[in-house]
């Protein structure tokens, strides 16, 4: 699942308990059999419900949407260390190689040298 798809969840309606859709699904019998004020009882407990479960969704969204996210930035951190693991190795290597290089020179240098003394001698 990716960050995107979080996303596309956070504006998706949350799913309601059973007890909130059978409270909906009483308020037109009630209405039609005159019970008003049961109605607005039963409306004001059915917002109340309705917000609860919202919220309740909302943090549990949040969450999983934080949770993914710390775990995009610890793969991107993993792969931002592997490659400077891989340059501090690749550094190390060249170094390596222009120190053999540098005691290859002084020692084709010491050669020449050994031979011009011997020319002049």
């Amino acid at each position: 699942e990716s960050l995107e798809d979080l996303k596309q969840a956070h504006l998706a309606q949350p799913k309601f308990s059973s007890e909130l859709i059978a409270m909906i699904a009483s308020e037109p019998r009630m209405y039609d059999t005159r019970r008003f004020s049961d109605v607005v009882k039963v409306n004001e407990i059915g917002r109340e419900i309705e917000k609860e479960q919202r919220c309740a969704y909302q943090t549990k969204l949040e969450a999983a949407m934080t949770n993914k996210l710390q775990w995009f930035v610890s793969k991107q951190n993993k792969k931002l260390s592997g490659l400077v693991d891989k340059l501090v190795r690749h550094r190390k290597e060249l170094l390596g190689q222009v120190e053999r290089d540098r005691e290859l020179l002084i020692g084709r240098v010491r050669t020449a040298m050994l031979r011009l003394d011997r020319e002049m001698a």
